[in-house]
């Protein structure tokens, strides 16, 4: 007969268990409490059954609109006999009309998204909506005479960004879309008219930076070149991305010439960037009504550029040519960025083959130089080669100096190729100064420059890397019997 197996029987939990469980759930219900207070939920207001716009009446018949506010200047638009919408007090002085047509579209369409409180029906303190004062205080004038009084308090609770508001003659509290109100929170200035820069980053020879980063670049056609701090070439991805930059900047709103504004307390006259842009001569093409092309030289010409004090609100005051401007960090806080370690070219070997004209190679173990020549591509039928764009295709000719024939072009080119991947592994000491004469020497030539790559001793596993006469980084020894591979 099988014994019949005993049932294991459920032990409880000890007592520190225990204690130890209710603790953990207390804790978990006071985190869910604490977790629900921190919640804010949004505003629940009634809906609005139709809807309501504030000022419906025409754009068109608004002659005047005046805006004040308690952290801005106030100032008044007015409809001049023209039609178009005036600065009042600087009737002479040409306003922007898409922000200015922007702000009666805005004031037409602008429309109640929730009712927010009844005047009568309870008591409403005002402050509490940033209504008593209010941010903004607008004073629309129609053709007829009519005058209506729009107040706009401060951001509501809500999922999507409102404002709250009072219309005079309503004794509604009303919240709007935050979006619709926007072009009615510009200042005075962004409505005063101006011409935006205008440059072109192929046509800039140089960039001369000096205040809290001194740096100077010019231009080569064999590629950017770096004068101060020192001399040293410029990588060209951040240089284009910098060229890039400086066509898109833009300015915001125009404050006047500087005998209207206070250029201490802008920080224009001691400036934190002084930037000189110099452009090179060009030619302006155009074609007349006629179909005639005309050529009109344009002469070289400079641009100026001061930075001042931030303004605040993510902008920046500047001085560009002989206006004062406000800009925002987006498009100009990139000249307070610039960074010199991020422009340095870190392959010196970059230069293109068909720019070369001179090469030079010393070693222990070499010395040998080269000529460089580039000559037109001849086809089997004796015609000169071209592309598919019908551009001229050359064949490089490299002559050993003191040789009359060309050399066997592949094995340079091979060589050369295997240089262009020389990189550093890191970065010298600042106080690095090379000892002695270099272990081994390159010479890059073109018709506009002249570069000079030297390798330094430096510990037993790398060699120091001079650059025109500047020790930054250090490579890898095995470059030094790569550069004595030279054909």
């Amino acid at each position: 007969m099988d014994k019949v197996p005993h049932k294991r029987q459920k032990k409880g939990l000890k007592k520190p268990y225990i204690f130890l469980l209710l603790a953990l759930t207390a804790l978990l219900c006071l985190g869910g409490v604490w977790l629900i207070r921190q919640e804010k939920p949004a505003l629940e207001m009634p809906q609005l059954a139709d809807p309501i716009y504030l000022l419906p009446r025409s754009s068109e018949d608004i002659v005047s609109v005046t805006l004040s506010g308690t952290q801005t200047e106030s100032f008044t638009l007015i409809r001049g006999q023209d039609g178009k919408m005036q600065l009042e007090g600087m009737e002479n002085t040409p306003i922007r009309s898409d922000p200015a047509d922007a702000l009666l579209s805005s004031l037409h369409r602008l429309e109640a998204a929730q009712e927010a409180a009844h005047l009568h029906d309870e008591e409403v303190d005002l402050s509490v909506y940033g209504l008593s004062p209010a941010q903004l205080q607008i004073t629309v004038t129609y053709r007829d005479g009519e005058t209506r009084l729009l107040l706009l308090g401060s951001s509501a609770p809500t999922d999507v960004a409102q404002f709250y508001c009072m219309l005079s003659g309503d004794d509604h509290l009303y919240t709007v879309y935050a979006d619709l109100c926007d072009p009615l929170l510009q200042e005075k200035d962004y409505f005063r008219a101006f011409d935006q820069p205008e440059l072109d980053g192929s046509l800039l020879d140089r960039i001369d930076i000096t205040g809290a980063i001194d740096f100077s670049l010019f231009y080569t056609p064999s590629g950017w070149q770096m004068e101060a701090p020192f001399r040293y070439p410029i990588a060209s991805l951040p240089m284009q991305s910098l060229l890039t930059r400086i066509e898109n900047m833009a300015f915001e709103s125009c404050l006047g010439t500087p005998e209207e504004v206070d250029l201490e307390k802008l920080g224009i006259s001691a400036p934190a960037l002084t930037i000189r842009l110099t452009q090179a001569p060009s030619v302006i093409t155009g074609v007349t009504q006629t179909g005639e092309t005309l050529s009109i030289p344009s002469p070289a010409r400079e641009y100026t550029l001061l930075l001042g004090h931030e303004t605040g609100k993510s902008g920046v005051y500047l001085q560009w040519e002989d206006m004062i401007y406000k800009a925002s960090n987006f498009l100009l806080g990139f000249w307070k960025e610039l960074n010199v370690d991020d422009f340095l070219l870190k392959t010196p070997v970059n230069l293109l083959i068909n720019d070369l004209n001179f090469l030079k190679v010393e070693t222990d173990k070499i010395s040998r130089a080269y000529d460089l020549q580039m000559v037109e591509s001849i086809t089997q039928n004796n015609q000169i080669a071209t592309d598919e764009y019908g551009q001229t295709l050359y064949d490089v000719l490299i002559f050993r100096q003191g040789e009359k024939e060309p050399m066997d072009a592949q094995p340079f080119l091979d060589w050369y190729l295997m240089l262009s991947g020389l990189t550093p592994s890191g970065k010298l000491p600042q106080d690095f100064v090379p000892p002695g004469e270099p272990l081994a020497s390159i010479t890059l030539q073109t018709s506009s420059i002249t570069r000079e790559i030297a390798f330094y001793p430096y510990d037993p596993f790398y060699a120091a890397l001079s650059v025109d006469g500047v020790s930054l980084y250090y490579v890898e020894n095995s470059w030094i019997e790569k550069v004595s591979g030279a054909p």
